[in-house]
């Protein structure tokens, strides 16, 4: 009986090992958000907050922001300056209107831009923070609707969300 009791015992555990490895080993870091994975790694959130102070310096855009997209419906902006031009980017929010326009690129990899709700008149421009296994977020800046900026913004963000990513994953 008990040998038969140790088996099924061990039958049972093997299968749900093998349907969620991540049980006994973890939930792989590619497969964590950017808020999971600052929250045991506090050096990583230092080096990407410098990274962005040093990009908000130097460029000068109107607006910066590094936002962490949690799941299909809900965002938290981890990084926003200047936070009071960005009421409703800056911690957790629902899903914004200029979402619609740039999650389709996002889902390539793509940078993309469309009219700023926060700054009428001024563009945002937005890179996704991707890795191989999912989007896990966007960085984004607001700039002067001038088509050599925009195209200037979306290289130097493209290589601030490259860099935000390989800092995290």
């Amino acid at each position: 009986m008990g040998i038969g009791l140790t088996g099924l015992s061990s039958l049972l555990f093997g299968f749900v090992v093998w349907q969620r490895p991540e049980l006994l080993t973890g939930i792989p870091r590619e497969r964590t958000s950017p808020i999971e994975v600052m929250s045991h790694h506090e050096e990583i959130k230092d080096e990407l907050y410098e990274l962005m102070q040093q990009y908000f310096y130097k460029n000068r855009p109107y607006g910066l922001m590094f936002v962490s997209w949690e799941d299909v419906h809900s965002f938290v902006g981890l990084w926003v300056r200047p936070a009071d031009q960005f009421p409703g980017k800056s911690g957790p929010h629902g899903i914004t209107r200029d979402m619609r326009v740039l999650g389709g690129p996002f889902l390539f990899g793509e940078c993309a831009s469309t009219e700023s709700m926060a700054m009428p008149g001024r563009i945002m421009v937005a890179c996704p923070v991707v890795n191989d296994y999912d989007i896990w977020g966007y960085v984004a800046a607001i700039v002067e609707d001038d088509p050599v900026v925009v195209e200037e913004t979306i290289r130097l963000l493209g290589f601030l969300a490259h860099r935000a990513t390989e800092i995290i994953y």
